[in-house]
């Protein structure tokens, strides 16, 4: 009984997760307007895009260690947003876009799995 609760919770959160994945539909192309510090040192860029006539920025979710250095002030990267809110947005690369939905959804198969069939 406990599994088929925990399996149902999976696959609500496994739905929300691409759900989101899906919400940033929107695309733009935004400028790297600046390159901060974060807490364990690594460079995280700042963002600028515009949607209409309103401008805003972002700081990506993930952010690498060598990503970082790849971009410098100026460059111009696809930016990934959200319609309803363009303040939820993020560097529009596939890995970044899907990648967290991915994992969450091989956790549950592999979850799934163990519940009801490596017994």
């Amino acid at each position: 009984m406990l599994t088929n609760v925990v399996v149902g919770f999976g696959a609500l959160i496994v739905f929300y997760a691409w759900l989101q994945a899906f919400e940033r539909r929107g695309v733009a192309t935004g400028t790297i307007v600046k390159i901060e510090k974060d807490a364990d040192e690594i460079d995280v860029p700042v963002v600028r895009f515009e949607v209409g006539m309103q401008k805003y920025e972002f700081r990506p979710s993930l952010t690498l260690r060598r990503e970082g250095k790849k971009k410098s002030i100026g460059s111009r990267v696809r930016v990934a947003y959200n319609p309803r809110d363009p303040l939820d947005a993020d560097i529009g690369t596939p890995v970044r876009r899907y990648l967290p939905a991915a994992i969450v959804t091989i956790a549950y198969v592999v979850f799934v799995w163990f519940a009801y069939w490596a017994k």
